[in-house]
């Protein structure tokens, strides 16, 4: 995996937090102790593609909505 979806408060230029929260793409992570290396086996890997695939977004595993979970 080398992208992770993260939930941001929305703000102004100013900085000031305007209420709600926005999806944002990040290509790290928070810290250097969150990448990881999760091994699985053949089979568990062909049926995450096969997921992947019959989705129409690029991710993975989603909610009835098409957003990432």
């Amino acid at each position: 995996m080398s992208k992770n979806s993260v939930l941001k408060k929305k703000r102004d230029v100013a900085g000031n937090n305007i209420g709600g929260y926005e999806l944002h793409m990040q290509n790290s992570t928070k810290t250097a102790s969150g990448n990881r290396v999760i091994p699985i086996n053949r089979s568990a890997e062909e049926a995450l593609l096969t997921l992947k695939k019959e989705n129409e977004t690029p991710y993975v595993i989603t909610n009835s909505r098409q957003n990432p979970v």
